[in-house]
């Protein structure tokens, strides 16, 4: 008698397919149950590590940061940054939906029942939202240092000198002057003025002729 409780023994989360796909690609597809597609998926990033790995054993450090700290090549690393995000968001929704697509192909009896139907949970619709976020926010982070170092760059070796390396200083608030301090001046006296008596003259006093 069938077990209606056993294809869902090899069920695998569609959400941990697509975290093992942020680590690496093709990890996801692996644990999912589909090794070749796993395998096409990991095959581009592992020579691009092997190229990479081959050209920093050849330099040495000084070398290596000369070559990386060029215009050319600092704009080739933007690019690459986010050819590298688009690839694996692809490959994580991919990972996602042939978790799910496996899954529901179990639960359909290995396509006994009829072709199977795709169920999406919330959760995992979430999680895959999730891992998305958190992965473009690493490359995003890869891209601002990128920029700045390009900044750096540009501003030490230009032969025009019209690049601005010094920070602009922060403007003042509209609304708000600084009070400018006075020197305190005193009042000129009048010059010339007459002087009061200090002795009152006496009424009736006569005259000496």
């Amino acid at each position: 008698m069938h077990d209606p409780a056993s294809p869902r023994r090899g069920a695998r989360s569609a959400f941990a397919a697509a975290v093992l796909s942020l680590l690496f690609p093709g990890l996801g597809h692996l644990y999912a149950g589909a090794p070749a597609r796993a395998l096409g998926f990991a095959a581009p990033p592992l020579l691009a590590l092997a190229l990479l790995a081959g050209l920093v054993l050849r330099l040495d450090r000084l070398a290596l940061l000369g070559f990386l700290f060029q215009p050319a090549v600092l704009s080739a690393i933007f690019v690459a940054n986010v050819a590298v995000l688009v690839y694996r968001a692809v490959a994580a929704v991919d990972a996602w939906r042939v978790a799910t697509y496996l899954n529901a192909a179990r639960l359909a009896g290995g396509g006994r029942y009829g072709p199977p139907r795709l169920r999406v949970g919330a959760a995992s619709t979430a999680g895959l939202l999730a891992t998305l976020v958190v992965m473009t926010g690493f490359h995003v982070a890869v891209a601002r240092y990128d920029l700045q170092a390009m900044e750096l760059v540009n501003c030490i070796f230009d032969e025009t000198g019209a690049a601005a390396c010094e920070e602009p200083e922060p403007s003042p608030s509209p609304g708000t002057t600084a009070p400018t301090a006075s020197p305190a001046t005193p009042s000129p006296s009048p010059i010339g003025s007459p002087l009061p008596s200090a002795t009152p003259s006496r009424p009736g006093t006569a005259r000496s002729a």
